[in-house]
């Protein structure tokens, strides 16, 4: 969890992850996010190394749950192993995620923006 006492992190020019099985959500994601400053990567475009380098450079994490889909378990335990504060979003699985990932934020879709937002601004 963020520390709120703790300064923000100003995400300009930093990698945001974004694992979105909805190309045109994570299309509107990485757009909104862009408008942030900061450098939105398309989990899914990426190959396996580049995949692995985001990872380990990510100053933050959006995590697609759906319902048609196996979980991202791996990516999910990746991200936690770095360090790399993650965003759960699901239409429908909230307290599925909620028992499997008691410590991660979870945003139901559709995505409010502006909530997405103050959880940026307090890392």
């Amino acid at each position: 969890m963020p520390d709120p006492a703790a300064e923000p992190l100003d995400p300009s020019g930093r990698h945001v992850l974004i694992a979105e099985t909805n190309p045109l959500i994570a299309m509107d994601v990485a757009a909104t996010i862009c408008g942030w400053g900061a450098d939105p990567l398309l989990y899914y475009e990426l190959d396996s190394t580049r995949r692995h380098a985001a990872v380990e450079t990510a100053f933050a994490a959006l995590i697609d749950v759906p319902d048609a889909h196996p979980v991202e378990t791996e990516l999910i335990d990746r991200l936690r192993a770095s360090r790399v504060p993650t965003v759960l979003t699901t239409a429908g699985r909230k307290e599925f995620i909620a028992d499997t990932f008691p410590d991660l934020a979870i945003f139901e879709k559709p995505v409010d923006y502006a909530a997405l937002q103050q959880w940026f601004a307090q890392l």
